[in-house]
């Protein structure tokens, strides 16, 4: 589905159909996290705190706690 013909209308259509709105909406968390990791170490909080924000970006992504 993702080759050289991904782009046909055909293949669009069955893209469009599989509801992707859930996957969607998680990875917008988990770039949110990561962004929230990236400014607690820019701000030089401890490892912890940015620990905490890539630990339930991880979360996230594998459908654990």
């Amino acid at each position: 589905m993702y080759g050289p013909e991904y782009t046909r209308p055909e293949n669009l259509a069955r893209l469009r159909q599989r509801f992707l709105g859930h996957k969607r909406s998680l990875a917008i968390r988990e770039y949110g996290l990561g962004l929230e990791a990236l400014a607690r170490l820019a701000d030089g909080e401890p490892l912890w705190r940015v620990h905490e924000a890539v630990f339930l970006g991880a979360c996230l992504a594998t459908g654990g706690p």
